[in-house]
């Protein structure tokens, strides 16, 4: 194992940063009190920190493909989860299929329709991914807001609200 380039500690949580070629974080800062993520029904507290894990090339785990799996241990179906987080059947189908040949274990398991309908389960492995994402995702935020302490207040309302993202759409464009 390669030798730690930083390490960030808050209280018992610590945090290596390691370089590596097929492991990536990915950090997006957000303020834990300005909101909520919202995927359809499911809402879910803002973190300070949205990551993605790159384990191989085309194999990852984020808060997308997480939320996911926590909508169908929640609704026991691909397709309700995905109405409730707003995004297509495919959509869904195609990030379960990605998550599902990353790893030598599925995280999912499906049965056909029929009279009673289909469904869709998660697996010991799928359970374990979402416990250590989120168990990742606590330490991070640890770690950051005892770190960024001092630089989160110094955020400016008013540029925080406005630097969210925005429809770039043609409709919405001045002049289209």
């Amino acid at each position: 194992m390669r030798a730690p380039i930083a390490r960030f500690q808050s209280g018992s949580a610590a945090l290596d940063i390691v370089p590596s070629i097929t492991s990536v974080v990915h950090c997006w800062y957000n303020d834990p009190t300005d909101a909520t993520l919202s995927y359809g029904g499911m809402m879910k507290q803002a973190p300070l920190i949205r990551f993605r894990i790159d384990f191989a090339e085309n194999s990852n785990l984020g808060p997308g493909k997480i939320a996911l799996l926590e909508g169908i241990r929640t609704y026991r179906s691909v397709s309700e989860a995905a109405r409730q987080m707003d995004i297509s059947y495919r959509r869904a189908w195609l990030l379960l299929d990605s998550l599902n040949k990353s790893f030598d274990m599925p995280a999912t398991v499906n049965s056909v329709g029929g009279r009673g309908g289909g469904g869709a389960e998660i697996t010991p492995f799928g359970l374990l991914l979402i416990e250590r994402y989120r168990e990742v995702e606590r330490k991070l935020n640890d770690v950051a807001n005892e770190s960024l302490r001092e630089i989160r207040v110094r955020v400016s309302r008013s540029t925080a609200t406005s630097a969210r993202k925005v429809s770039v759409s043609k409709k919405h464009r001045k002049g289209a």
